[in-house]
């Protein structure tokens, strides 16, 4: 290490040892040290919450000025604005999307009603004919004869 470092690490000791000497001073005035009690009052755990411990040098925050706090809660104001539009917005496309689905089915639905109307009229006006329906053959499709590769054997 350098001498620098050294003397560093020796002037921070020498300090630590200065601080423990006040602490054990301190504990000796007051006498030992209370035990710490689970039932605090609430309005003691929030004031220490609230406070922030800095290290050594470093400065307290600055309180914002009005023109920062009215900054901070029209931005609040818009941001809630734009969430209840965008919730609105949301709403109003799934309701579109619902409508055109239903719209879809209900489309779907009469063409295949109007279908089995049809069909429905078609066996009524051969049933009224009385004439014989020939039975129709139903189609076979040759399936395509794939070759088999062949097995090879090692003896």
């Amino acid at each position: 290490m350098t001498e620098n470092a050294e003397k560093v690490k020796s002037e921070k000791m020498v300090k630590m040892e200065e601080l423990r000497k006040q602490l054990a001073d301190l504990e000796q005035d007051q006498g030992p040290a209370p035990p710490k009690n689970d039932t605090v009052n609430d309005e003691e755990d929030e004031d220490e919450d609230d406070t922030v411990e800095r290290g050594a040098g470093t400065r307290p925050r600055r309180e914002r000025t009005e023109k920062q706090k009215q900054a901070f809660i029209k931005a609040q104001e818009t941001r809630l604005k734009k969430a209840e539009e965008r919730k609105k917005e949301k709403a109003l496309k799934e309701q579109q999307e619902k409508e055109e689905l239903e719209k879809k089915l209900i489309d779907k639905a009469i063409k295949v009603k109007k279908k089995q109307i049809k069909k429905m009229q078609v066996i009524e006006q051969l049933s009224d004919d009385d004439t014989p329906i020939e039975k129709l053959k139903p189609i076979i499709r040759k399936k395509e004869i794939v070759p088999e590769k062949p097995k090879l054997r090692f003896i």
